[in-house]
C-alpha cells in the first residue's frame, strides 16, 4: 500500500529532519526549505497534505499565511497543516481556518500526536 504524501515546508533544518525521521514510517515525505520550491512542485507532483510553518521567511517571497492564502485559491481540495513555534499564532487559529487551514502543530513535535493529526486530517478530506 502506498503512503500519503506529505509536502512539509520549513525553513528550519532541524525541524525538516525530525519531522521526516519521525514519521517516514508511515508517510512519504518531501521537504523544502521555502514556498518557492513547494509551488514549483505542488505545479509537478500531488501531495496528500502540506505541512506549512505559519513563520517561514524568506526574501522575496510569500509567508507562511500568504502562502497558505494561494493554496485555498489555487488548490482548494488540498488539506494544509499550518505549523508553528509562536503561541500568538495558535491563538489566531480562526484566521488561518478562514484562510483554508484544517489543523495546527506547535513545535516542538511529539511524534504519535503528530501522526494521529495526520491520518486524522487525511480521513477528513
Amino acid at each position: 500500500m502506498n503512503k500519503p504524501k506529505i509536502l512539509l515546508v520549513d525553513d528550519e533544518e532541524s525541524i525538516r529532519l525530525s519531522v521526516k525521521y519521525a514519521l517516514e514510517d508511515w508517510f512519504d515525505i518531501t521537504t523544502v526549505t521555502t514556498t518557492k520550491e513547494m509551488f514549483e512542485l505542488l505545479r509537478n507532483h500531488t501531495y496528500d497534505l502540506i505541512l506549512l510553518d505559519v513563520m517561514i521567511t524568506e526574501e522575496g517571497a510569500e509567508s507562511g499565511i500568504d502562502a497558505l492564502k494561494v493554496i485555498n485559491k489555487e488548490y482548494p481540495k488540498m488539506t494544509v497543516v499550518m505549523i508553528t513555534g509562536s503561541v500568538s499564532w495558535m491563538q489566531k487559529k480562526e484566521e488561518l481556518e478562514k484562510y483554508g487551514a484544517m489543523a495546527f502543530l506547535s513545535k516542538p513535535f511529539e511524534r504519535n500526536d503528530t501522526k494521529n493529526l495526520i491520518e486524522k486530517c487525511l480521513r477528513k478530506n
